[in-house]
């Protein structure tokens, strides 16, 4: 085992080791380094160059691969429950994506805890030698200055080993619930029985906009469910299971993780351009277009074969949702939430805009009337389609970026005929989260 303490670190060194992402920042303090989140977020992480920090302790290079390193543990202290997730970088793999990912639940309660990561459970996608970039994201959701401190991390050549260490330091552990309430003027703590319009089903506890409303009756809930559908809203008891949903769960999840990405883009000042780096991997150049929020959305739930360098691009998409097994759809009155929209052809027949459909709508009293591409002259002629309204979450201009979403709008402007449409589908190949999917039948 080797100890790293990070309170006997320099301020310099530890923030040469770790860089924040855009929702968290890092201090040093006397008890270790202290990650803060700036704003409410899914998101928070830092990167840390692991190579880089084994490398100054003396560890030889020999030892700095898959071979000799089979877990971390990390010594943590944070007010509020979490789930704690390493994604590492070895041998070919340069980005931290989420097809490489351990982690483990902690309780909270501002005590110390273990967090174990077990890289060698990752079986055949840990291997070869590590590199920096490793990325710790420190907890699944977070409030304004939600806090956690890392004070030491140790790493293990054996599991078991870690795991028992680890045990070891947990063994005086204390469950703790934490006091989070829907309205904070009521004296009712969460889970109380009744029904949840809500967006993570799993995370009742988690302070709004997670809960809508909590409701006595199921027809009560669904009625407010229906009526937010749009923003991936479902129906959830007091146990967190699924009550109801308006479309299939992974349908959802799409436009829940759509409205997510969108007001996350405009609130962080997001400009529209070619990300040089997947956004749903490193979004740190605050740039995002068309093409990368729908990857960027798609990858959030578990598509993680992307590229690494810029994402899925727009001309691509059409060869990667056949790869992914995705449906190809035709009829276009027949569309679904979630659906992936191809359109305005080149001249060479490839796609040059992509955004998600979010469902049907009625023609809205302001047409946003957002500035139409030009069509390509010499594109081959689309097929005729009826006008039509709708809800998209796109982000093909500035403009687009800093509006609310979903826009109401037509479906198909006469540059935006379409090239491909496609229903993305999950499969124990395409999706890391696939149990969730496949096992609820939510697809």
């Amino acid at each position: 085992m080797n100890t790293f303490d990070l309170k006997l670190m320099s301020p310099s060194r530890l923030t040469a080791l770790f860089e924040p992402n855009l929702d968290t920042t890092l201090t040093p303090s006397q008890d270790g380094l202290v990650l803060r989140a700036l704003k409410p977020s899914r998101d928070p992480s830092v990167k840390w160059h692991i190579r880089t920090m084994l490398t100054d302790a003396g560890i030889p290079g020999d030892k700095l691969n898959a071979a000799g390193i089979a877990a971390l543990v990390f010594r943590v202290k944070s007010d509020r429950p979490g789930y704690f997730e390493v994604y590492c970088t070895a041998g070919d793999v340069r980005c931290a994506t989420a097809y490489h990912c351990t982690g483990e639940e902690y309780m909270g309660g501002g005590q110390w805890e273990y967090v174990t990561c077990d890289l060698r459970g990752l079986g055949e996608r840990w291997q070869g030698d590590i590199v920096d970039n490793f990325r710790v994201d420190w907890t699944g959701w977070c409030r304004t200055d939600d806090t956690m401190i890392i004070d030491s991390i140790y790493v293990f050549e054996d599991s078991a080993e870690a795991a028992a260490f680890a045990a070891a330091g947990n063994k005086d552990r204390v469950p703790f619930m934490p006091d989070v309430r829907i309205d904070p003027e009521t004296p009712e703590k969460l889970p109380v029985k009744g029904f949840y319009v809500c967006l993570y089903e799993k995370q009742l506890a988690s302070v709004t906009p997670n809960v809508l409303v909590r409701t006595d009756t199921l027809e009560e809930a669904v009625a407010v469910c229906e009526q937010n559908k749009v923003l991936g809203y479902r129906v959830a008891d007091e146990n967190g299971r699924l009550a109801y949903t308006p479309y299939t769960l992974l349908q959802c999840d799409i436009l829940r993780e759509g409205k997510y990405v969108t007001d996350y883009a405009r609130e962080n000042g997001f400009k529209y351009g070619d990300a040089p780096i997947n956004p749903g991997i490193d979004n740190t150049a605050k740039l995002v277009s068309c093409d990368r929020l729908v990857c960027w959305v798609l990858y959030r739930l578990g598509f993680v074969r992307q590229p690494y360098a810029s994402g899925v691009v727009v001309s691509a998409f059409p060869q990667w949702c056949r790869r992914q097994g995705f449906t190809l759809l035709t009829d276009y009155e027949a569309l679904e939430p979630g659906d992936v929209m191809l359109v305005r052809p080149h001249r060479k027949g490839w796609p040059q805009h992509a955004f998600l459909f979010a469902g049907y709508a009625d023609k809205p009293e302001n047409d946003p009337d957002f500035p139409a591409q030009v069509a390509d002259p010499e594109a081959p002629a689309g097929p005729a389609v009826p006008l039509m309204y709708a809800y998209r979450y796109d982000c093909g201009s500035d403009r687009r970026i800093q509006s609310v979403q979903p826009s109401q709008e037509k479906l198909f402007y006469d540059a935006y005929t379409p090239v491909e449409l496609y229903r993305p589908v999950v499969t124990r190949e395409n999706n890391v989260n696939w149990k969730r999917y496949l096992r609820s039948g939510g697809q």
